[in-house]
Parts: C-alpha cells; sequence; structure tokens
C-alpha cells in the first residue's frame, strides 16, 4: 500500500496547478513540482538543490514573494498567506502563496512548505472592472 501511497502523491503534485516548493532549512529547494517551474519560469536543473536566496534575494523586484518564506520561519505556529507580485523576465504575475513548516512522521518540522497559485487573471479582470466602473460614472457626470 505504500507503494501506492507514494504513487497517488507524486501524481497529485504532478498535476495540480498549484506550485508546490519545500525549502530545506539550509535554505536548499529540496523539491519542486511542475507548476511552480512552469510558474516561476525556471527549471528543475536552475532549482532543485539550489539556495533559494542564490534565486530570488538578489532581485529586490520579487522581495514580497521572498519574504513569505522569512514569515514562515519568523511565525512557526501557524501559515503565512499572501498575495504578492512575482517578475520573471519582464512578466508581472500576481501569486497566493501560503507558507508554513512541512512536518515530518514524527510532527517535527522539517522544512519550509511554499505553495502557490497564479491569480494574475483574477487581478487583472478586477483591475479591469474598476478601470470600467469608474469610466461608467465619469460618463454619469458628464451626463448630468
Amino acid at each position: 500500500m505504500a507503494a501506492t501511497l507514494d504513487k497517488i502523491q507524486r501524481l497529485i503534485t504532478g498535476n495540480i496547478s498549484d506550485g508546490i516548493l519545500v525549502i530545506g532549512f539550509d535554505g536548499t529547494i529540496m523539491y519542486a513540482n511542475q507548476a511552480a517551474y512552469t510558474t516561476l519560469g525556471l527549471t528543475e536543473q536552475e532549482m532543485i538543490g539550489v539556495k533559494f536566496a542564490s534565486l530570488f534575494f538578489d532581485d529586490p523586484v520579487n522581495d514580497d514573494f521572498t519574504q513569505t518564506v522569512l514569515d514562515a520561519v519568523h511565525n512557526k505556529n501557524q501559515p503565512q498567506k499572501s498575495i504578492v507580485p512575482y517578475v520573471k523576465a519582464g512578466v508581472k504575475k500576481y501569486l497566493r502563496v501560503v507558507t508554513s513548516f512541512f512536518r515530518g512522521t514524527e510532527g517535527k518540522a522539517e522544512a519550509v512548505c511554499m505553495i502557490f497559485s497564479d491569480l494574475s487573471e483574477l487581478i487583472e479582470l478586477r483591475d479591469s472592472m474598476k478601470t470600467m466602473d469608474e469610466i461608467s460614472r465619469l460618463n454619469r457626470k458628464l451626463t448630468v
């Protein structure tokens, strides 16, 4: 049954649209799923076994993204949730990020787990609706 459970877990993490990163306490990225590579615009070779800080801390445009990992370490007892911008190759995305401790079978914290979803389309739609509402409001003012 354990082999079947392991296979199911791999299928789930490999097929969900949310990105998953597991970062060891030494800062090394231990695991990432395909959605993480796609969303972050990086490859497996660029991420696995590489220090999180070396990939993300040098670019201040992604400070909010990197801060989510620091918040997880600082606030060990509860997941941290936020919506942050993320920029790669000039493309800006908005990610909903949840970070928390990854606990092993004995309940001991072993790493930081980061799960993120790309909300860019929803954010753009929201902003478009706000713009349309503002245009309608201004049009009403002109006709009065």
